[in-house]
């Protein structure tokens, strides 16, 4: 007996309708961005390790590596926003901004074997890079709304918070970056037990940051903070985020915005807003994003930008949960010798929007059966005698 294989921890192969689904939903996603001025841009699938771990946007042990010819380390493209930055400083170099761009392809972040989370995943979003300020963050989180609206017909939420805030919180404790780092890990995994206890030897003055994590709700939560924050740097990340929450419910997304001051990311580029979005019956986020001006580097001068990534995977298992192998309305059988009458009536159906599929049997039995099997509706033969049609 054959070895039967499996497939890798934290993978999946996608199905029939799976696959069309997928495709029709990068389909709406990319024409959306496109009707906005987006260009799209494709990465290699390989890249440098040290492209990522230069600036520590990534754990090492989060990366697949590699050795290539030259027994030179790279990577499974963890990201797509990092290469983008690579693009920028050489292919863009000089290019005017601000620039708008987009991508449709895969990245592969190594998982645990218990976080339910694949390790490759589809990601479809955009970058809006050499330009700061309210206005375009605006039209990222617009965007974001407008991809979900494109995705999905149920129910969403976008939740909105600020990097600055949990950094102005940090910077009232002296933490080092990596005191500083683990503090953001915690509260990105919402473990507020662990919280507690990291945060006890500072007492009093880690008030805020241990109640950052609880402050979410409508703008309200916002006003809150902003009356009990303990340095200007706070308040301004605050009153920013309020300004933003106010324009988005003028542009009537009011209904769909949340606030939350405990958003952080464990990938720590983010450098202002950062947001993410939630739908109906998925527990993960189908969606983040935010801002990160230090991210982006032109001829050493760091470039503003803003962008987000919707995970295609994620909202695809909401919309096609059972793959099923597509059963075309009428098959064709014919005889010998009539193969051009056979292709003209397929022709001919297809341009009626009848889904049809010629026999590859030798016999009108074995075709028949078949139609019976799969429970097609329709059988056509096409013989010397003309066409013959049989309903089921």
């Amino acid at each position: 007996m054959s070895k039967v294989f499996g497939i890798p921890s934290n993978t999946g192969d996608l199905l029939f309708c799976e696959c069309e689904s997928r495709r029709e939903l990068e389909r709406r996603i990319l024409k959306l961005f496109s009707e906005y001025g987006y260009n799209e841009i494709i990465t290699p699938t390989l890249e440098y390790y040290e492209l990522f771990i230069k600036n520590k946007s990534f754990n090492d042990d989060e990366m697949f590596k590699l050795t290539d010819s030259k027994n030179r380390l790279v990577v499974l493209r963890p990201d797509s926003t990092v290469p983008v930055g690579r693009i920028i400083s050489t292919k863009l170099k000089g290019a005017a901004f601000p620039l708008r761009l987009c991508y449709d392809q895969n990245v592969f972040r190594a998982n645990s074997l218990f976080s339910l989370k694949r390790d490759e995943i589809t990601e479809c979003g955009i970058e809006l890079v050499g330009i700061g300020g309210i206005r375009a963050d605006v039209e990222a989180l617009t965007l974001a709304v407008k991809a979900i609206k494109k995705a999905v017909r149920g129910g969403f939420k976008l939740e909105i918070g600020t990097a600055n805030y949990f950094d102005a919180l940090a910077d009232e404790l002296l933490l080092s970056e990596s005191e500083k780092d683990k503090i953001r890990g915690i509260i990105a995994d919402k473990n507020f037990a662990l919280l507690d206890t990291e945060l006890e030897k500072y007492g009093e003055k880690a008030r805020e940051l241990r109640e950052m994590p609880k402050r979410f709700g409508d703008i309200s939560v916002i006003d809150g903070a902003i009356k009990s924050a303990p340095n200007e740097k706070a308040k301004d990340a605050l009153l920013y985020l309020s300004v933003v929450c106010k324009k988005l419910a003028e542009l009537g997304y009011g209904d769909v915005i949340m606030v939350d001051l405990g958003l952080v990311n464990k990938i720590d580029y983010y450098t202002g807003i950062v947001f993410r979005g939630y739908i109906e019956s998925q527990g993960e986020a189908v969606l983040s994003g935010g801002r990160y001006d230090s991210l982006f580097e032109e001829e050493g001068v760091f470039l503003p930008a803003v962008g987000f990534s919707m995970n295609i995977d994620a909202v695809n298992s909401v919309i096609c949960k059972a793959p099923a192998v597509k059963v075309p309305d009428a098959v064709i059988f014919y005889a010998d010798g009539f193969e051009k009458d056979a292709f003209e009536l397929f022709a001919s159906l297809k341009s009626e929007k009848i889904s049809a599929e010629l026999s590859v049997f030798d016999s009108l039995a074995s075709t028949a059966a078949y139609c019976k099997k799969i429970k097609a509706k329709t059988l056509y033969s096409v013989t010397e005698s003309g066409v013959k049609e049989e309903s089921f």
